[in-house]
């Protein structure tokens, strides 16, 4: 998390009953709203909340966690798509993510990006793709993910809220002062018409409706409402729950305290004795209704880092020509081939290829087939009723004739 600024408040409201609290204090509380995002526990003051209230009617949690984020523009230093400088701001957008709010790139998760066109990228090499320099302010971060310097970047589908716990997602870890290279990679998985034919659960996939990110968003939303009364802002502002409370600090000793919840899925169809997933089973969300979806595509990359330490001649190109590349990092992501791996999902075998092979087998028992055995049922019951008839009617018509 980082500081960039803070609500102008006063200390000491009018007609204010309860505790008090200078400046200092109510900075400090406000910064500590970061613990939201972590589900960490931090000391704080209960009371606290109240006294936002009475002195801001409209507090708004998620509200102050955006004005406690750097925007964009002060983040990407510049930006380049298909070989070209571009504005910044025409390619991200900041949105709320598991990670808090961040800089999107093909955001159409939100429910005012539900219209917009992603870009597409049919050109191929390093420079050609997504080039992005961001720079950082070292004594902006408040609460850190992990023990390092630099920042994070999720790799997702664009249209799927990005939740960690959903395995589409990728984290990769973007360390300050380097150069480095994604190469994309692209798995695609197209379902047959066919597997319609089964039901959902036969089949363990979805053909239509939300995704696994976006349904386990949900079902976490209503575990955290269910449990601690309220829901983390990232959930709230992502899955537009108006009529849910989005959790303040007096709910972060509840969050902490079932933390590990949200971190595992309850396995529906696992062996309740394997030790394994002991954890799983005390700790796990139940949601059975989270399925993948049956046609989906997943990104990864291969990452390559190298440390520039200010900027050395042979990083320079039309990106990062003229940039002092001080607390910076230089990020392409791009494809290196056109292939991709492409799956289909269809049934292991279908109704005619079942008829074939009870065939074969009741051939190999028996001594006949399938065929043989209709054929026989054929010719004794409709092929001897036809000739039955037949036959009648031409007695009937030599008796007429005598």
């Amino acid at each position: 998390m980082y500081i960039c600024c803070l609500l102008s408040l006063p200390s000491h409201p009018k007609n204010q009953k309860g505790p008090r609290y200078n400046r200092t204090v109510i900075e400090e509380h406000l910064l500590k709203l970061g613990a939201l995002l972590m589900m960490a526990r931090p000391p704080v003051q209960l009371h606290f909340d109240k006294f936002l209230t009475d002195v801001h009617p409209q507090f708004n949690v998620t509200d102050v966690m955006f004005r406690l984020t750097p925007t964009c523009t002060s983040i990407l230093e510049r930006c380049s798509w298909r070989g070209r400088q571009v504005p910044c701001d025409t390619l991200f957008a900041t949105r709320v993510t598991p990670l808090g709010f961040c800089c999107v790139f093909n955001s159409r998760y939100y429910p005012v990006d539900a219209n917009n066109q992603p870009h597409v990228l049919d050109l191929i090499g390093h420079n050609l793709g997504l080039g992005v320099v961001i720079t950082e302010n070292k004594d902006d971060f408040k609460y850190v993910r992990r023990n390092s310097n630099g920042a994070e970047m999720l790799l997702f589908e664009g249209s799927e809220y990005p939740l960690l716990e959903s395995g589409d997602v990728r984290l990769y870890p973007v360390p300050r002062n380097n150069s480095l290279h994604f190469n994309i990679k692209v798995i695609t998985q197209y379902a047959h018409d066919d597997i319609k034919l089964f039901s959902e659960k036969y089949r363990g996939c979805r053909t239509e409706g939300a995704g696994m990110s976006q349904c386990l968003a949900a079902c976490q939303s209503a575990t955290a409402a269910a449990i601690c009364s309220c829901v983390p802002y990232t959930l709230h502002a992502a899955l537009n729950h108006d009529e849910r409370r989005v959790c303040s600090l007096r709910d972060v000793y509840c969050l902490n305290k079932h933390r590990e919840k949200f971190l595992y899925l309850f396995p529906p169809t696992a062996d309740k004795d394997d030790p394994q997933i002991s954890e799983e089973l005390q700790n796990g969300i139940d949601c059975p209704k989270c399925l993948v979806l049956c046609k989906r595509q997943v990104y990864w990359a291969r990452v390559s880092y190298v440390q520039h330490n200010g900027g050395a001649g042979i990083f320079r190109n039309f990106l990062t020509e003229g940039l002092r590349l001080i607390n910076s990092t230089t990020i392409r992501m791009f494809y290196a081939s056109d292939h991709y791996e492409r799956f289909a999902l269809e049934p292991y075998v279908r109704w005619y290829e079942v008829l074939a092979i009870l065939s074969t087998e009741w051939m190999a028992l028996a001594g006949t087939s399938v065929v043989v055995i209709l054929e026989v049922v054929y010719y004794f019951t409709f092929r001897w009723i036809h000739h039955f008839i037949r036959r009648k009617r031409l007695g009937d018509l030599r008796s007429h004739s005598m």
